[in-house]
Parts: C-alpha cells; structure tokens; sequence
C-alpha cells in the first residue's frame, strides 16, 4: 500500500475531469499482487494472495475462492469497465476502471455474504447490506472513493 501511495500520490484533477484516483490506487496494489495486467483480472494471483488473510479462515475460504472468481467474470465482462482510463492530469497516465469495479464487487459481496457463524446481527448492519443491495458502492459506505 506504500509503495503505491508513493508511486502515485494523490493529485486533483483539473476543473470538469473526473477523480479517478481510487482506480490508479487499486490498479497498483492488484498489480503489485500480480491480480491484474494488461486490463485482465488474474483470478489465482487474486486467491493466492488473499489466502494468507480472509482465505485463512475456514469458514471465509470457500466464500472468497467463489466470490473472486464471480466478481472477476461479473467486472471482465461488463463492457462499462472497458472505457479508456481517464487521467487526472495530463502528465499522468490513467488507470483503468476494472481493479475498483473488482475490489468494490468482493468487499460488497463478501460482506453481504458474510457467513452467519461471523456476522453481528445489528440494525446498522442491516442498514448497510441495504445501502449495498440498493447500489451504493462499499468504499462509498467506508468513505473512500469518488463523492457521487
């Protein structure tokens, strides 16, 4: 995450350009992991490396292997994520759509997915899994990403 912070420290975009910088973050951590290049998702990088983490729970584990691999095909195969990367200046390169569009399909999924054995049955959990099922993106929720 610091290497990527460094490599590509936040910057505004001019008046009338979109903030795309959430997708240059993640496009650098999934690449870093060896999870995407060239604009394609690489399912088992993606596993492998979330093996050591959510993966080593037993009860997670068959959740995240599924939920990667339909995230991936849900994302690769929506022609919205396909648009040209927009850049925020002109001395920077833009960065493609797929790896937020990813991360944002497995954070929602798995957490409205969240085996009961793990989930805190609350009304503000419930409140959210809303948010989620009405569209509302994850990172929208945890505050990060672009304001819509």
């Amino acid at each position: 995450m610091d290497k990527c912070s460094a490599q590509r420290p936040t910057q505004m975009p001019a008046p009338g350009v979109p903030r795309t910088e959430g997708c240059c973050m993640m496009q650098c951590i999934l690449t870093e992991i060896g999870g995407f290049a060239n604009n394609v998702l690489n399912t088992d990088a993606i596993k492998s490396a979330l093996a050591g983490t959510l993966g080593a729970d037993a009860t997670l584990a068959p959740l995240v292997g599924t939920t990667v691999d339909n995230c991936a095909r849900q994302i690769q195969n929506d022609p919205a994520y396909a648009v040209a990367p927009i850049s925020a200046s002109p001395d920077r390169a833009g960065c493609s759509f797929v790896p937020q569009g990813f991360m944002n399909c497995l954070h929602s999924t798995l957490f409205k997915s969240c085996p009961s054995s793990l989930w805190t049955e609350s009304s503000d959990c419930q409140g959210l899994k809303q948010k989620l099922d009405s569209g509302c993106p994850f990172f929208a929720l945890r505050g990060r990403g672009p304001p819509n």
